[in-house]
């Protein structure tokens, strides 16, 4: 039981620490856009004009 304990301490550990470094990375998923950057017109709905218009912006590396 000593052991799994040990065991399981450092696996959370481990992934807890794989985690902060990916974020500082920036190795995240790009951030999905709000409805009103891409509702340009404001009516409430977004048109096959605005969805085409619109361009994520770019990541940097």
């Amino acid at each position: 039981m000593k052991h799994f304990s040990t065991l399981a301490t450092v696996a959370i550990l481990s992934i807890a620490f794989s985690a902060n470094v990916d974020a500082r990375r920036g190795n995240n998923p790009p951030e999905k856009p709000d409805f009103s950057m891409i509702d340009t017109d404001g009516d409430g709905e977004i048109s096959e004009q605005e969805l085409s218009d619109h361009k994520p912006p770019r990541r940097e590396r």
